[in-house]
């Protein structure tokens, strides 16, 4: 047994990919018989002493977010020198701050292994750090939730998007997509997810205002989000980046079919030949897409034959493996 600690940069009021992540992979660890604790950090504040107490008593850090965790590597690779170090790839790692961001880099450097959370983040590792494809470890991301029975709703084409209000997400583009759609269109799309900031919250009252066919549902807790989910015809996972998104191996794991935009985020989890997939802020394409989803019952029928191959992706005995393959990866 190792004593872990993970250290995630968590807003205690924000449900945040990290928050859940970090949830996770702890209960995993304890069920492979592991004493674990989850340690929130502060990429701006050196590591305090309550954190430097847990670190010491670690036989083990995996630091989620390689920027953002600098702080708490940095210590580690001086104090712990030697003890095995995992670094876990978000999207803003991989697809913002690497490879220009050298506080990201060093921790990529330091990291015994590193995770990421669908295949084609390997290849991105390997071209911004040359050799550190062969450390990085694919850990899709499991649901271990009594998921709700799937309910499409009868009574339009539900289209939900699952994401918080933040540039990085383009939470809109489904509505800005809806608004060409003709009038006779049942598509309506639902949106839920907390606004980062006032403007974003402003941003959505207007759009639900001027577009009957949008509403945000503001920030919903997990089971009425994954509630939701399990009432659509269609997620739409919009981002301009995702290292891989949560929302879509809920989908998965509830056989609702995924649409969304052409980034390694989604083409790593759902493959390359994936027919739900448009350029990434292309509102033409994507109505085209709605449109194509109420015309064409094959294909909205081909889509979640799709999810529902695969779902052993969304299950946690393979999340609990692959972490233990890491571990096992950076003590070697």
């Amino acid at each position: 047994m190792s004593s872990i600690v993970i250290a995630a940069p968590i807003r205690p009021s924000a449900r945040s990919g990290n928050d859940v992540t970090a949830a996770r992979w702890a209960g995993h660890l304890r069920e492979l018989g592991h004493d674990v604790s989850i340690e929130a950090i502060d990429e701006a504040v050196e590591p305090g002493p309550a954190l430097v107490a847990a670190l010491r008593r670690a036989d083990v850090l995996v630091a989620i977010h390689a920027r953002r965790s600098v702080t708490v590597v940095r210590w580690w690779v001086e104090h712990r020198r030697g003890a095995p170090l995992v670094v876990a790839l978000s999207g803003t790692d991989l697809y913002r701050d690497l490879p220009g961001d050298p506080d990201a880099l060093a921790s990529v450097a330091a990291a015994d292994a590193l995770i990421v959370l669908q295949r084609a983040a390997v290849d991105r590792v390997e071209r911004i750090s040359p050799g550190a494809g062969d450390r990085a470890i694919v850990v899709h991301q499991s649901v271990s939730d009594v998921l709700p029975p799937r309910c499409p709703v009868e009574t339009e084409l539900r289209v939900v998007v699952l994401a918080h209000l933040r540039e990085v997400k383009d939470p809109l583009l489904a509505a800005r997509a809806a608004r060409r759609l003709p009038a006779s269109s049942a598509i309506a799309v639902h949106h839920a997810g907390r606004a980062h900031d006032a403007a974003w919250a402003a941003a959505a009252r207007r759009e639900e205002v001027a577009n009957a066919r949008y509403t945000w549902h503001g920030e919903l807790d997990r089971p009425s989000a994954l509630e939701l989910l399990a009432s659509a015809h269609v997620l739409a996972c919009t981002s301009i980046a995702e290292g891989g998104a949560n929302v879509v191996t809920e989908a998965i794991a509830l056989g609702v079919p995924v649409v969304g935009t052409r980034i390694d985020g989604n083409t790593g989890l759902l493959g390359d030949d994936h027919p739900g997939l448009v350029p990434v802020g292309d509102a033409a394409a994507l109505a085209g897409m709605f449109l194509r989803l109420e015309r064409e019952p094959a294909l909205l029928d081909e889509l979640e034959r799709r999810s529902r191959s695969l779902t052993r992706l969304t299950e946690p005995a393979d999340e609990r493996r692959r972490l233990a393959e890491v571990l096992e990866t950076a003590a070697s």
